[in-house]
């Protein structure tokens, strides 16, 4: 963020943190295979910054949804970071991906035929299996094929074999659906062998912290929990926090633009959907449901406004929220140009998601380009004492 802001509202994306939560998680993975993902513009924190501080960190492979999430990887020059696509691909994508050096992790027949066409020599590929997720993946009755397969040809070089849990809260658990995928993957071994086996999601690390064994040294492929949140967990016997610190990379601010005196009866926003039950100051945030702060945060969101939490009153607006400051102002006024924190340092962004039947995920990744991204690559004092 270097241009002027006239409207006050950004987000913070703390580097530091980041570089902490790498090195949490690398702490309790039984796996050399770590595989941050980085899809959807590094789950909304901007992947160039994201991306430069792994590689910095050590990491050596990153994972996206999209080839053109690849390619502009690639266009920021991190030409030997191993880049892995977890999607679906037509012809002109493998033609791209093979140019780019860019690795597949192929679902479908036809896929794999386009890339075995497309090459000569031994390209690295991975391969997906469907477990139960059913969404993208070969069915296990393919397996013998495919292992037979790759014998014959030359093209390719099979790397890993992934599966994607579809409930990964459960993992360790016996009757749980991941227990039942994870048997399905690993029959998988026998004709695969020597072969990089990945699936342990955010989730399913988690769940597995106190079943540390039960890992079987699978490959893991953070993606929430590299940006200071924390998956929910089925069955967690201990606090997630004390096994695995983390640090909010990413914290939402903006200021308060507009104050306004109600009296009993005075009513908030489009329709009306909040009236006030006595004197109460409302004051208006520039930031609304085109920046991602969804309408779902209607008379049920939180901000953070002097040390305290405020709701959130009436309809979400599409560039402003209202709050209702009365009880944090008290017999006091506010001033115009105070700070709110949306989520982030002191308003987790668990807690606002749970708030409005959101996930994490959501509120990160949909936040507008009209939000700059402000890069802090020091540690705070602060974090310093924090982390020691």
């Amino acid at each position: 963020m270097t241009a002027e802001l006239h409207r006050k509202t950004y987000a913070e994306v703390h580097i530091p943190n980041l570089k902490f939560n790498i090195d949490s998680l690398r702490s309790v993975v039984a796996s050399d295979f770590f595989c941050p993902m980085v899809k959807s513009n590094a789950y909304g924190h901007g992947d160039y910054e994201v991306v430069k501080a792994l590689i910095e960190k050590g990491v050596t492979i990153v994972g996206v949804a999209l080839v053109e999430e690849a390619l502009r990887l690639r266009g920021y020059g991190f030409s030997d970071l191993n880049i892995l696509v977890f999607g679906s691909f037509k012809a002109p994508a493998v033609a791209a991906m093979v140019q780019h050096n860019i690795t597949p992790v192929i679902s479908q027949w036809c896929e794999l035929e386009k890339f075995t066409k497309n090459n000569t020599h031994q390209y690295p590929v991975h391969i997906k299996f469907n477990t139960g997720m059913n969404r993208f993946g070969f069915m296990l009755s393919e397996a013998l094929a495919l292992s037979q397969y790759f014998k014959k040809q030359s093209a390719l070089k099979l790397c890993g074999v992934a599966t994607h849990f579809a409930n990964g809260e459960d993992f360790g658990q016996p009757k749980g659906f991941s227990q039942k995928q994870m048997e399905k993957f690993l029959s998988l071994k026998k004709l695969f062998p020597e072969v990089t086996f990945h699936s342990m999601n955010s989730p399913a690390l988690f769940a597995s912290l106190d079943k540390a064994a039960s890992q079987e040294n699978m490959g893991v492929r953070p993606g929430l929990s590299v940006y200071g949140s924390y998956p929910s967990v089925s069955d967690a016997q201990t606090d997630l926090s004390a096994q695995v610190p983390l640090k909010p990379v990413m914290t939402l601010k903006s200021e308060v633009v507009a104050f306004h005196s109600l009296k009993a009866g005075d009513r908030v926003s489009y329709g009306g959907t909040w009236k006030a039950d006595g004197p109460s100051v409302i004051g208006t945030i520039p930031i609304g449901y085109t920046d991602g702060y969804s309408r779902q945060f209607s008379n049920c969101g939180v901000v953070l406004y002097r040390g305290q939490l405020v709701p959130v009153v009436g309809k979400v607006c599409m560039d402003y929220i209202m709050v209702n400051l009365t009880s944090a102002l008290g017999d006091k006024e506010g001033a115009l140009g105070e700070e709110v924190i949306l989520f982030g340092q002191g308003l987790s962004v668990e807690n606002l998601s749970g708030r409005a039947d959101q996930i994490p995920y959501e509120l990160m990744t949909t936040m507008g380009r009209r939000v700059p991204r402000k890069y802090i690559h020091n540690e705070c004092p602060r974090d310093k004492e924090e982390s020691t």
